[in-house]
């Protein structure tokens, strides 16, 4: 049984000193080697967690004492929607040069659904100004990186179900540890003083934060600028401050552009506390509009 392999796969791995390959593998159970990079698939996603740790010298598997979690057997087959997500991230967020019969292999689909998936793609996300293209059998996206990271913000959105995005459907899509230091740097700046963060623009942020800092990361800065909506000189003493930080923090260099990307998250998102001041109200409302109030 198929199940039964997949332990014995674990088993195996548990007995060596050095990585496996999916060959010799493949050989032991005697299974494909395609065969093998599902049961491998299927472990880790059972297990909620990656039990078997693959690298270039091969597989390993980490000591764990209950197997229990094998004994139901479950399909893993991914549907469109799904696949298409997983090709976006792939390129936008892990930056993987993606082969497309390694692709199909991975995805345990036929070059041509592969082929099939990626024009559907090309027509729902035409909206975003994006291509889904494959040159030397590597699948690109070509578009600016504004339209990149527009798209990249929409289908992490998509995956949510309808569902409220929170901090934990985050940390499925970026690191764990980068999204609790991007939330500690909106509590340091935002959740205290002179502007209010409500949940919704909290999370809205924590997303943009990290796509842009994910983007810089590897090399790809935006090289246009959007205008700019006003040049409060707290305001964007403000968002200095938290380029700054941003820099420091993720060890990185923000361009004109991307600072004044921050600048817009910032306008579009925050609101300003105003005091019981009369004056300060009159000054922000309008003296007409506080009289009819």
């Amino acid at each position: 049984m198929a199940i039964n392999k997949k332990k014995n796969l674990i088993l195996y791995l548990w007995e060596q000193n050095v990585p496996c390959t999916a060959a010799e593998l493949a050989d032991v159970l005697n299974v494909s080697v395609r065969t093998v990079k599902m049961y491998v698939k299927e472990i880790n996603a059972l297990a909620h967690h990656k039990v078997v740790l693959s690298s270039n010298k091969g597989y390993t598997a980490l000591k764990i004492s209950d197997l229990s979690f094998l004994d139901e057997p479950q399909t893993f087959a991914m549907s469109y929607a799904e696949r298409s997500v997983y090709i976006i991230k792939k390129i936008l967020i892990e930056h993987r040069p993606l082969n497309t019969f390694d692709l199909c292999d991975e995805l345990f689909i036929s070059y041509s659904t592969l082929k099939s998936d990626l024009a559907k793609m090309n027509t729902l996300y035409q909206i975003f100004h994006v291509h889904f293209s494959t040159q030397n059998d590597l699948i690109q996206i070509q578009g600016s990186e504004k339209d990149k990271r527009t798209l990249l913000s929409s289908i992490i959105r998509q995956e949510t179900h309808s569902r409220i995005l929170d901090l934990d459907t985050l940390k499925q899509s970026f690191s764990p540890a980068e999204i609790e230091k991007i939330s500690q740097i909106l509590n340091d700046f935002f959740k205290q003083g002179t502007y209010n963060l409500n949940n919704f623009s909290y999370t809205n942020l924590l997303l943009h934060f990290a796509i842009l800092i994910e983007r810089v990361k590897t090399g790809n800065s935006l090289s246009e600028i959007r205008e700019i909506m006003t040049k409060n000189p707290e305001e964007l003493a403000l968002v200095r401050q938290l380029s700054d930080r941003i820099e420091q923090d993720f060890s990185i260099t923000l361009n004109a552009y991307e600072k004044n990307e921050i600048y817009i998250f910032f306008k579009t998102n925050i609101n300003y506390l105003v005091d019981s001041n009369y004056d300060k109200l009159r000054e922000v409302i309008g003296e007409d509009v506080l009289d009819v109030i």
